[in-house]
This record gives C-alpha cells, sequence and structure tokens, in this order.
C-alpha cells in the first residue's frame, strides 16, 4: 500500500507571475557586480541530486543567470531534469562539469498521468539516450498499480541498464522494491526519500539494498520544531552517509526563488553531523556515482 501519495504538481505554475517577477527583482541584485560576492554562500559544497529548469522557468530566468544563480548559493553540481528536455541541454551546453543530465519520461506536461503505458515514450527515450549527454532516467512519477501487464517500465529500466544510468524515481516503497528488482545492479535514488516515511522504515531498505539511496528533498520529518536532526536521523545518517543526497527539487517556478532559504537549512544541518557524513550527503555521494567527465 502506498505511504504517501502526496505529488507536487508538475503543471506550470500560472498563478505565479507575481512570485516570480518578484525573483527577478531578485536576481538583479544578485547578479549586478557592484554587489561583489560578500552573500555568497558559506559551508559545504552542495551537488544537488533533484533540480527541474522547465520552460516555464528558463522563459524569465536564462540558462547563465541560473547556473550563477546556483553557484551564489553554492550548489556546485546538480542533476537536472527538465520538461521539455531542452531546458536541461541549455544549461549542459554552457556549464558541462556543473549540469548532470538526467532524462524523464515527459515530452509534455500530457506525458505525466499516463507514460507508464505509452509505447511512444520508449522511442523518444532512446532517442535521447543516443545523444550521449544523459547520465540518469528521472525524476519520474509512479506508483505500483503502473506495473502491470501493459506496462513499458521494465522496458524503460533495461534500456537504463543498457546505458548504465543512475535512475531517480517519486514513487513509494513497494515500488522502489519492485525497481530494484527490475535492475539490481542500478543506483535508484528514491526521491524525497518516499516524503514522510519513519527513519527506521528507511534504514531497513538501505541496510536491505546496496543500491538504495536518498534524495532529501520536501522530505518532512528529518528535523524537529527547532531545527534540529532527529535522533532517529542523525543515527541513520551517521551510521550510512554514503546513501543520502542533499536536494531542492525545483519543481515549481517559485522554488527557484526559494533555493537561498533551502540552501542555508541545508548547510544548518549538514553542520549538525560529523564533518565525514556531512561531505558524503553534501557532494560525495553524486560525485561517486555521477564523476565529471573529463
Amino acid at each position: 500500500m502506498t505511504k504517501n501519495n502526496r505529488t507536487p504538481s508538475e503543471e506550470p505554475d500560472i498563478n505565479l507571475v507575481p512570485v516570480f517577477a518578484g525573483l527577478c527583482l531578485l536576481l538583479v541584485c544578485i547578479f549586478n557586480p557592484a554587489q561583489g560576492d560578500e552573500s555568497s554562500a558559506q559551508g559545504y559544497k552542495l551537488y544537488d541530486m533533484h533540480l527541474h529548469y522547465n520552460q516555464s522557468v528558463w522563459q524569465r530566468l536564462p540558462p547563465e543567470q541560473a547556473i550563477r544563480f546556483l553557484l551564489e548559493n553554492n550548489i556546485q553540481r546538480a542533476v537536472f531534469s527538465s520538461t521539455p528536455e531542452r531546458g536541461t541541454e541549455m544549461l549542459y551546453e554552457i556549464a558541462p562539469e556543473r549540469v548532470i543530465p538526467f532524462i524523464r519520461p515527459y515530452r509534455t506536461y500530457d506525458d505525466v498521468p499516463n507514460w507508464h503505458h505509452n509505447p511512444e515514450i520508449l522511442d523518444y527515450i532512446s532517442e535521447q539516450a543516443d545523444k550521449g549527454i544523459y547520465r540518469g532516467f528521472g525524476e519520474f512519477h509512479m506508483g505500483f498499480k503502473h506495473l502491470d501487464g501493459s506496462s513499458i517500465v521494465p522496458q524503460l529500466m533495461q534500456i537504463a541498464a543498457e546505458q548504465n544510468w543512475v535512475i531517480s524515481a517519486h514513487t513509494d516503497m513497494e515500488t522502489i522494491e519492485a525497481l530494484i528488482a527490475m535492475q539490481p545492479t542500478l543506483p535508484i535514488v528514491w526521491a524525497h526519500c518516499g516524503f514522510s516515511y519513519e527513519a527506521h522504515e528507511i534504514r531497513a531498505l538501505v541496510e536491505k539494498y546496496p543500491t538504495a539511496y536518498c534524495d532529501m528533498s520536501l522530505y518532512e520529518k528529518l528535523v524537529d520544531e527547532d531545527d534540529n536532526l532527529t535522533p532517529q536521523w542523525k543515527t541513520l545518517m551517521e551510521d550510512h552517509p554514503d546513501r543520502f543526497m542533499v536536494a531542492i527539487d525545483t519543481y515549481k517556478e517559485s522554488r527557484w526563488g526559494e533555493v537561498r532559504e533551502h540552501a542555508q537549512h541545508i548547510q544548518e544541518w549538514l553542520a549538525q553531523l560529523s564533518p565525514q557524513a556531512a561531505r558524503m550527503i553534501a557532494n560525495g555521494n553524486v560525485n561517486r556515482l555521477l564523476p565529471v567527465r573529463h
């Protein structure tokens, strides 16, 4: 049974124009050379496992500014996926050492509800693989019900295995285990760590499956009301620092306006871990699974 069905909207933020206008004003200040570097974020270099640069964003925030904005907040490398894929490719073209391209099964937003059963997506993903720039498949949205007899997910997972891709799945525990069973050697990153599963459930997952990982974007139970890591999560991350990655998830326009706030929050909870564990979670695990190509 699905533990948590909450899913961030994949639709463009048509009602967020005022919010994004505020972000544009913010960017005018951030990218003004007269401001200098005094506002640069400090702390660990962040390699974000989960960002999006969708069309509704790139029409307002050009690629060069998007990359610079991330650097201002000490996000040095990041996994990007976009709808359509051109957003990720534009970023990669200007900063291939910083952008890690993942491909989604969404040519447009119309694909989101039923990509799991659309044979055309197999051809689309194969065509994207032929470009030679993609390092992973996802972030995609699905539940266990989408693994019925007519599902194309096993075939997509086979393509991913042939490409040696990393998987990013937005789903539930039952489906994560099913995906692992399909391709036991592929690294599978659980987006948002399932949102609200308990720490002991995540511990059981990572201790059972050596290829299971979690990105911590939008996870609901990581810190307490005082922004301190809960004892259960602090112990889990210290015991298994090789399985977790920092992430923000810019799934809608307004999340770009909140990057600074979320990056600072990440630095605050990383500082509560041992330096060794914090470094692995901040950047080491992404760097190990997805090293810079030379």
